[in-house]
């Protein structure tokens, strides 16, 4: 339990499974993958990371696409 609570991603998977609603994601490992994200997702929306993140800490709300960049920046290696 511990390991799925401590990774976002497989967090939204083993509820998806389980059939428990989740907002729309889709994993971003990449910035090619955040712009997939962001065409399929549509925006706003909410990057963040995969672990480590808490009461706000590693996300960034991505409002149009010139924000994009400076998400990708700040969030996309951790």
């Amino acid at each position: 339990a511990l390991h799925h609570a401590q990774d976002r991603l497989l967090e939204k998977r083993l509820f998806s499974e389980l059939d428990i609603p989740v907002a729309n994601y889709r994993p971003v490992d990449s910035r090619a993958d955040l712009d997939a994200a962001a065409a399929a997702v549509g925006l706003p929306l909410v990057l963040k990371t995969r672990r480590l993140g808490y009461d706000g800490k590693g996300q960034i709300v991505i409002r149009q696409p010139a924000d994009i960049d400076s998400a990708w920046n700040a969030l996309g290696d951790t």
